[in-house]
């Protein structure tokens, strides 16, 4: 029974010397993934948290430079939880993988400095780091495509207001463009407009005196001046002459109405 009370008594000692012996963790770093095997235009969640005692001052690194082999589709930074005098503070990003094949993700070191009153409590000041993550990507499509694998669809890009100044400066360019456009063709439509009556018979007339006279080919060209005139009558006066004899030429000349 002695013995009993000794071990005891022991026990007691020993418990109550463990309890004013403060034993503490500085910062402990951890990653994850919620799966480790996809096909390319999966999403993988990938995940740190960061567990430190609130006395510390730790330095996060730029975690989205561990991911420069994915697409970051969605990143999401809590804010920090107190738990028993330690800060957690989780990151988590949405990530996919273009292409097939093998991906390390590389471990992320979180350096962390302390104050010279805590250093018989952490000893010094020093560093953590998350395990390697490696991660399967297979492709989706049929072994006979192999070299034909596939890029998840892009983002929809913002517009910036540089954007929208260049958009306008076309626009009005296109729209002058288009009016000197308008002009040009309305111009040479004006050009090209219907010769009055007597402007079309010196016209034709002027061409065939510049043809030449052919002493031998009197006869087609009277025959040429005398088309030219019933096609400026036709033209001037509303008179067929081309289906007219001479005679009924003449009466029709003399009945007509706008003959002055």
């Amino acid at each position: 029974m002695k013995k009993l009370y000794i071990v005891i008594l022991f026990l007691c000692l020993f418990i109550n010397d463990a309890r004013s012996v403060e034993i503490s963790t500085a910062l402990v770093v951890y990653s994850k993934v919620d799966k480790t095997q996809v096909k390319t235009g999966d999403t993988i969640q990938y995940e740190i948290n960061i567990d430190y005692d609130k006395r510390i001052k730790p330095e996060i690194p730029d975690i989205k430079k561990n991911l420069e082999d994915f697409s970051i589709v969605e990143e999401i930074n809590q804010s920090p939880k107190n738990i028993d005098n330690r800060l957690v503070k989780t990151f988590v990003y949405k990530i996919q993988a273009k292409q097939s094949g093998s991906y390390i993700i590389q471990p992320v070191i979180i350096k962390y400095s302390i104050d010279k009153n805590l250093k018989s409590i952490f000893s010094s000041s020093g560093s953590a780091k998350t395990s390697k993550i490696y991660i399967d990507v297979k492709s989706v499509l049929k072994p006979d495509d192999k070299n034909k694998d596939i890029e998840d669809i892009k983002d929809i890009e913002n517009i910036s207001t540089n954007d929208y100044f260049k958009i306008i400066i076309y626009v009005i360019i296109g729209f002058i463009l288009g009016f000197l456009i308008f002009l040009g063709f309305k111009k040479f439509r004006k050009s090209q407009k219907e010769l009055l009556a007597h402007e079309w018979a010196f016209k034709e007339i002027d061409n065939l005196i510049k043809n030449g006279i052919n002493q031998k080919a009197m006869k087609p060209f009277y025959f040429k001046i005398s088309e030219i005139l019933r096609i400026y009558l036709e033209k001037r006066f509303m008179i067929n002459a081309l289906q007219m004899t001479n005679i009924e030429l003449e009466k029709s000349i003399i009945n007509n109405p706008n003959n002055t």
